[in-house]
């Protein structure tokens, strides 16, 4: 989806590839502070980048990448602390996977419940329409059989 204007405020469409690429990045022994390098660079939106930068800068900087994140409103409190806790545990690409796919989850819930919603919307407006074209066909027929009863 392309929806510049709306993902410019809600940078939590991007949360879950976000994620994703930084299990990739742990899952293979690396630190996180390596993964934001990469999307810095490389992500297809140039406002992701420019948050991410101040993520990056604030990780070299010593400060938490998951306070960071969060105060970026790509993740909430409590997948903040769940993300604290796994990379103490040691858990932390299951855990970045899951929360991930969680969030990919509930975007793709909201959107079918929006689109249900709208079903019957649609369908009331194009019953509409069709009430219209049948009013518009018949009515000059009408008022010709009157004009013609009329007459005779």
């Amino acid at each position: 989806m392309h929806l510049r204007w709306l993902t410019r405020w809600y940078v939590r469409f991007d949360t879950p590839w976000i994620l994703r690429h930084l299990h990739h990045t742990v899952a293979c022994g690396k630190p996180v502070g390596e993964a934001f390098g990469a999307i810095v660079f490389y992500h297809h939106r140039t406002h992701i980048r420019e948050t991410m930068e101040r993520v990056l800068i604030g990780v070299r900087n010593g400060n938490n990448c998951w306070q960071l994140m969060r105060d970026e409103g790509f993740l909430t409190r409590s997948e903040q602390a769940l993300f604290d806790s796994a990379q103490r545990i040691g858990n932390l690409p299951w855990s970045l996977r899951s929360v991930a796919t969680r969030i990919t989850r509930q975007q793709q819930d909201f959107w079918q419940r929006c689109f249900e919603l709208m079903r019957p919307v649609v369908i009331i407006m194009l019953g509409l329409v069709v009430a219209w074209i049948c009013y518009a066909m018949f009515m000059p027929l009408m008022s010709l059989i009157a004009e013609n009863t009329g007459n005779a």
